[in-house]
């Protein structure tokens, strides 16, 4: 009796769990596709500059950092240069300690920059990353990116 009585219950809660269907995704209109391609390709191109701007910072600093290294490797020895040489000395070490703070001015503006690119990337994701589009649809935007010379 015991084994039938088990049958039962599994028949009850599959039954149970048969009758529990999940609603159908909505399907995201070909324009709300579109306009998520096109934000990307907004996105992509962003990226590519500040990709540009970041190395170009880099250099610059590894510039700055280099020339401050060879000035030091030429401060006067204490007692052997006189105050003319350490005068010009210091001056050069203040317009290159301006240059390194303009540099960790432009370094900070950068890393605002990441924040805000990285918090519109998740945006994107978040909002298209699972549309759900009909196959026409799909096929009719990839066709249109195709013909305009767009990936994907």
């Amino acid at each position: 009796m015991k084994p039938f009585l088990m049958a039962v219950a599994l028949l009850v809660i599959a039954a149970q769990a048969h009758g529990q269907t999940t609603p159908l995704a909505k399907y995201s209109s070909r324009e709300e596709y579109r306009a998520c391609f096109k934000e990307e390709d907004a996105l992509k191109a962003q990226k590519a500059v500040f990709s540009e701007q970041t190395k170009a910072h880099g250099a610059n600093l590894k510039r700055v950092q280099d020339e401050l290294q060879a000035h030091v490797a030429t401060q006067p020895k204490p007692g052997q240069a006189d105050d003319a040489a350490v005068d010009a000395f210091n001056d050069k070490i203040d317009a290159l300690n301006a240059r390194v703070d303009a540099s960790n001015q432009e370094a900070e503006r950068l890393n605002q920059e990441t924040r805000s690119l990285n918090a519109k990337v998740a945006a994107l994701n978040q909002r298209c990353a699972g549309m759900v589009v009909s196959h026409a649809d799909h096929v009719a935007v990839l066709k249109e990116r195709a013909a305009s010379g767009k990936q994907k």
